[in-house]
């Protein structure tokens, strides 16, 4: 996403002109505008929405094992973070929604970044640390144990509040 552009995240052979010079640039060179914008909301909510039913209506599928089923829950849980990673850090504040909708909401409230981390973020990536499985090098389409870590970590460092011992 583009919290990461123009970070040391996004490099690519640094100081080489090349075609690939543009992702150095925000947006890589594309012109944003609102439509991109609300696009980019609309498939977070999308993607909110969705891990949101898998995480609630799993207690109904008929998995073999309850190792299974808490590894599918892992999987959306560990999506659900992301979404809302993401989410957080474009737009600040946002709408938090943790369960499938029975109504239509015309005033939605926001919530805090930091509460958001605390709520949703870090408890989601904490559960699929304990349950993804470790994965190998080739897996690269599933959430893997390594993947929950590094996120975690990464969603603790933007949690820090300076001053305290939090």
């Amino acid at each position: 996403m583009y919290t990461e552009g123009d970070t040391d995240l996004w490099t690519y052979r640094a100081n080489i002109n090349s075609s690939y010079t543009q992702y150095f640039w925000f947006d890589a060179g594309a012109s944003p505008n609102i439509t991109h914008t609300a696009n980019m909301w609309n498939c977070i909510y999308d993607g909110i929405g969705a891990c949101n039913i898998a995480i609630t209506k799993a207690d109904k599928v008929p998995f073999k094992t309850e190792a299974e089923r808490n590894y599918q829950v892992a999987i959306a849980r560990f999506m659900r973070a992301m979404y809302y990673f993401n989410a957080v850090e474009q737009f600040g504040a946002v709408t938090v929604i943790t369960e499938p909708p029975t109504a239509t909401v015309y005033a939605p409230t926001r919530t805090e970044p930091l509460q958001v981390y605390k709520d949703i973020i870090l408890p989601d990536l904490e559960y699929a640390v304990e349950w993804l499985q470790k994965g190998t090098d080739a897996t690269c389409t599933t959430p893997t144990k390594k993947a929950a870590l590094g996120m975690l970590a990464k969603a603790y460092l933007q949690t820090y509040e300076y001053g305290t011992t939090e």
